[in-house]
Order: structure tokens, then C-alpha cells, then sequence
């Protein structure tokens, strides 16, 4: 399936498809592993990783 011009400018393609979602949710997982790396591996701090992980990339991407 082709892409418009808008769907280009904006990265939203077809179905819904973000690309910026992707390389955001990439970063987030990046970031987790990091996170959990440096607190020594925990288990069960899956979701708070997850969480802080997730708001440090939103503020690093909305300071873009």
C-alpha cells in the first residue's frame, strides 16, 4: 500500500501504522533493560521499570 504525502509527514501510515511509536517504544524497552541492569536484575519491578522508563523517554522526546 502506497503512502500520501500527509501519511509521510506525520509517520501514520496505513492501519494506524506510528513510526515514531515504534522508535519510542524501542527506546522504552532500551531504557528498562538499562534500568534493571543497573538496580542489579531485579524481578518483580517489572512494572515500575516500566513506568519510569516510559516517562523519561516521554520528557526526552517531548524537550525534541
Amino acid at each position: 500500500m502506497r503512502w500520501s504525502n500527509a501519511q509521510r509527514a506525520t509517520g501514520f501510515g496505513p492501519v494506524g501504522y506510528s513510526r515514531q511509536a515504534d522508535i519510542a517504544m524501542e527506546r522504552i524497552r532500551r531504557r528498562v533493560h538499562e534500568l534493571w541492569e543497573a538496580e542489579g536484575r531485579p524481578t518483580g519491578k517489572d512494572a515500575e521499570l516500566w513506568l519510569r522508563a516510559e516517562t523519561e523517554v516521554a520528557e526526552e522526546m517531548t524537550l525534541r
